[in-house]
């Protein structure tokens, strides 16, 4: 059961800077699947997620 039934918007301010990222601007969020939850489709969402991000170079 949800508690809260009403979206919410995050906004965080950032300052670009060179590197890697969104047209060499220097900012990457990655955004993960859930490690918890009720379903069996966020389960394997979530195994995926990790299977592909096992893949990536230079990830800590």
């Amino acid at each position: 059961m949800r508690l809260i039934t009403k979206a919410f918007l995050i906004v965080i301010g950032t300052h670009s800077s060179p590197g890697p990222g969104e047209a060499g601007g220097g900012i990457w969020w990655d955004v993960a699947v859930p490690e918890v939850g009720n379903s069996e489709l966020m389960e394997v969402a979530r195994s995926e997620y990790v299977r592909k991000r096992s893949l990536q170079h230079g990830v800590v």
